[in-house]
């Protein structure tokens, strides 16, 4: 398939296909959530897919997975069946929601701590609970395909001064093609530590695991004045992931995330924080190792919207073997942004000489009253010192 196919809405493209069999019928679903779809399904008309010819992909093709074709979800004892074994991984965490094969199992988690209200999306729609997306920019690619394609999505809302946890854990079935969905709400004044685990196929799931499998996941972070998240990402999956992040930051709110990625065949993040309210703050750091062939993108962009804000980011990787990563990085302080603070850097270590990255961090300033710096590094180990090592 060519790029200018990639970048076409055809239905000839498998991975555009509805999903069959789906456990929630969108005829049955609220107003709300049908119009969302409608509009994400016109978007994606519109943008398609995304090709080489789109600068934010150029170095990553996602010819792999347009292929995959939507298959019939495993039934719901087999959800729940998985999701038990991946709870069983981290006994020492407070809130555990598994997510799997992008279904949230809300249901499944009991014993919330005070301040800490979860519950599927559709529902919190019928409930009236005021939902919408966080949408810093119009809808495309990827996301308007998880809007139009996600089941089972999770409303996570805290409130309340008192530290809160909770952990993530995206697990799959072997489903080739899977859409999830989370929003966040934490209320002016909360704390709360979010982890994010992506896992892939538990152990012991069997020889089909071994097959392609597609993650698309979305999460949008609303962040109330003066409140505070520690947003903790882990990738761990050997099937291949396209994961967004849009985060808006409140007055005198702090965002801090850190990114840990450990390889994989495909994976991409888009990290998107935007600083509406004035004081609000983001450090954003991120290490990742690639080897064999695996392919890492990290995506990056911090929109300074407000006076007096900071933002800080630190991305750091080791490449291996065949590995490729790349790092794009985009500090953006708008007119408006008065007095505004804004550092980003890159540094790489490539362990052979077939290692690859391709490194971007840059700035867009459009007002004068700001300190801002960035740079990027990409080296090799020193012969020497590696003989040193060894003799001592």
């Amino acid at each position: 398939m060519s790029d200018v196919q990639a970048s076409q809405a055809d239905d000839s493209v498998a991975l555009l296909r509805p999903q069959p069999g789906r456990r929630v019928e969108v005829a049955n679903e609220v107003p709300t959530l049908s119009a969302q779809r409608a509009a994400a399904e016109r978007a994606l008309r519109e943008s398609g897919l995304p090709g080489r010819k789109d600068e934010a992909w150029r170095f990553t093709s996602v010819r792999a997975v347009l292929e995959l074709t939507p298959e019939a979800p495993a039934d719901l004892f087999t959800l729940d069946r998985v999701g038990a074994r991946a709870r069983e991984l981290f006994p020492a965490a407070s809130v555990v929601l598994p997510i799997v094969d992008g279904v949230a199992l809300v249901t499944a988690v009991d014993g919330l701590p005070a301040g800490v209200q979860l519950m599927a999306l559709d529902d919190a729609h019928r409930a009236g609970v005021a939902v919408s997306p966080v949408l810093l920019r119009p809808e495309r690619h990827f996301r308007a395909l998880n809007t139009a394609r996600f089941e089972r999505g999770a409303l996570l809302r805290i409130e309340g001064e008192q530290a809160a946890a909770v952990h993530i854990v995206y697990v799959s079935t072997g489903s080739a093609v899977a859409h999830a969905k989370v929003q966040v709400e934490v209320v002016a004044g909360a704390r709360v530590t979010l982890v994010e685990h992506f896992l892939g196929q538990p152990e012991g799931q069997g020889a089909e695991a071994r097959k392609e499998v597609l993650l698309n996941a979305v999460t949008d972070v609303r962040i109330g004045q003066n409140a505070e998240l520690e947003h903790v990402r882990v990738h761990q999956s050997r099937q291949h992931l396209l994961g967004e992040v849009a985060v808006e930051v409140g007055r005198d709110a702090r965002y801090h995330s850190r990114v840990v990625t450990l390889g994989g065949p495909l994976m991409r993040l888009g990290l998107h924080v935007a600083l509406v309210g004035e004081g609000g703050s983001t450090t954003l750091e991120g290490v990742y190792h690639v080897s064999g062939r695996d392919h890492v993108d990290h995506h990056t962009l911090v929109e300074h919207r407000a006076p007096r804000c900071t933002s800080r980011e630190d991305y750091r990787g080791v490449i291996d073997q065949h590995g490729t990563a790349v790092f794009d990085g985009i500090a953006w302080v708008h007119r408006a942004a008065l007095v505004s603070e804004a550092h980003q850097q890159n540094r790489n270590l490539l362990l052979t000489e077939t290692a690859t990255v391709h490194t971007k961090p840059h700035l867009e300033i459009d007002t004068d009253s700001v300190v801002a710096s960035h740079g990027a590094t990409v080296g090799s180990l020193d012969e020497d010192q590696v003989f040193y090592l060894r003799a001592r």
